[in-house]
């Protein structure tokens, strides 16, 4: 089982060598807005568990593993900038949510859940699916 902070670490590395060819320490320090030596660290323990083959002074390569991991988590997540201009990994199905404007203590009415989710937010009702529907939290009051 691997943790999110890994998937970000891998899914950066295949993002900087799908753009540049190569992935240096300080272009995923720059790219995940960290210091160097929080990258070093992670590229240890990485390179511990399989996922990449990193040469000291020298660039990283994922792994078979690791490159697997990276492409099946970057298809089912979008890259967006923060409101402090760091890059962000979120779910496609939460950045569906924010787009409708689900947002959190904003009000969401459950509708129905056959054949599809239905809810009802601000007097407009949505059709979504069931892995849409999953990533709504409900706090009942």
């Amino acid at each position: 089982m691997t943790t999110e902070r890994t998937e970000d670490y891998l899914k950066a590395i295949d993002t900087i060598i799908e753009k540049k060819g190569y992935s240096l320490v300080k272009d995923i320090a720059r790219f995940l807005d960290v210091s160097p030596s929080s990258v070093t660290g992670m590229f240890k323990k990485l390179t511990k568990e399989g996922f990449i083959n990193c040469e000291k002074y020298g660039g990283v390569t994922l792994a078979p593993d690791g490159r697997k991991l990276a492409k099946s988590t970057r298809k089912s997540s979008v890259c967006c900038m923060s409101s402090s201009s760091s890059l962000v990994w979120m779910k496609i199905p939460q950045m569906m949510m924010l787009a409708m404007g689900v947002l959190p203590v904003i009000p969401v009415n459950f509708v129905q859940s056959y054949p599809s989710y239905v809810f009802d937010l601000n007097h407009t009702r949505y059709a979504v699916d069931r892995e849409i529907a999953e990533s709504i939290f409900v706090r009942l009051e």
